[in-house]
């Protein structure tokens, strides 16, 4: 009987948590043509015809006019579900010439200031080596 009452009362919570949520109702990926590409740390990237010939997009013109990058901040997702988490990817910055594509993109593991020790601490994501 316990077990019984259990089950039920999680369940119940779980359908308010997910009432309470938002999300979005159309993404960002619905549309287009989408190709992944795994950032190994942080720093300015550079995309050019090549690059996009060889995973299938036409780069004869370069498409600079339309090219976008979505992308998610660096480092590890939170494990704590709550208001600033987020279900859409966002779009990120980008530098066009007439055959390249500058970009800045966070990587998969982070620098943060501790304020308690006055130090710099490394925070190393612990389920990627790609963000």
């Amino acid at each position: 009987m316990k077990a019984t009452i259990l089950i039920l009362i999680f369940s119940i919570s779980n359908y308010n948590l997910d009432a309470q949520r938002s999300y979005n109702n159309n993404s960002i990926l619905g549309n287009g043509q989408w190709v992944k590409m795994g950032i190994t740390q942080s720093g300015i990237y550079k995309i050019e015809p090549a690059q996009l010939k060889a995973l299938g997009i036409t780069a004869n013109p370069f498409p600079s006019n339309t090219l976008r990058i979505y992308g998610k901040r660096g480092g590890m997702l939170s494990e704590k579900v709550d208001s600033n988490s987020y279900n859409n990817l966002e779009e990120i910055p980008i530098e066009t010439g007439s055959n390249y594509a500058l970009f800045y993109a966070a990587g998969p593991h982070q620098w943060k200031y501790d304020t308690a020790t006055g130090r710099m601490e490394s925070i190393k994501n612990r389920y990627r080596d790609g963000a």
